[in-house]
């Protein structure tokens, strides 16, 4: 994946943002408007997420970013990601990947209506304090969604301009 997906996936989350704000003008409506626009969110942060770690790790001369890719289980993918930033002697919180797995397995919720092994996923999105059902999302849930995103890509970025061979 070029460039070109990581700037329009992060230019598709900030036209969400915007379009949220706009349709929020009015006052009305919110308790659809927020689950919805928290829905097409959490689908975006985790494909740029993913279009980062894959356009850079051929590039990633640290090797912190090919981490996640050595196993095709989620939770063993950001696991891998975080001790790899954590070996690099990259200041990161548990936190924020245990919130982004959740992120994940929510995306597999919205996006893939027959999930495998839905309880343990539910239990650790629960854990993580978002709602199972993805109907119930909150205005909350959206401040801290894309907080969650800002970092991780911070973590990315920090990442990929720690590089030596730059």
């Amino acid at each position: 994946m070029g460039r070109q997906f990581i700037d329009t996936y992060s230019d598709d989350m900030l036209y969400l943002v915007d379009a949220r704000n706009l349709l929020l003008q009015n006052g009305r409506f919110e308790y659809l408007v927020t689950p919805a626009f928290c829905r097409m969110f959490i689908v975006n942060m985790v494909g740029a997420v993913e279009a980062s770690l894959n356009s850079w790790k051929k590039e990633d001369g640290t090797d912190i970013l090919s981490s996640y890719f050595t196993s095709r289980n989620n939770q063993e993918k950001v696991d891998n990601l975080y001790n790899a930033f954590i070996s690099a002697g990259i200041p990161v919180e548990k936190e924020v990947f245990d919130d982004y797995l959740a992120i994940h397995y929510l995306r597999h919720k919205i996006v893939h209506s027959k999930e495998k092994d839905t309880e343990r996923r539910d239990d650790w999105i629960k854990s993580r304090g978002f709602p199972i059902d993805t109907r119930e999302f909150t205005v909350d849930d959206w401040d801290r969604i894309q907080k969650l995103n800002d970092i991780l890509i911070s973590y990315l970025g920090y990442a990929y301009v720690l590089d030596p061979n730059r």
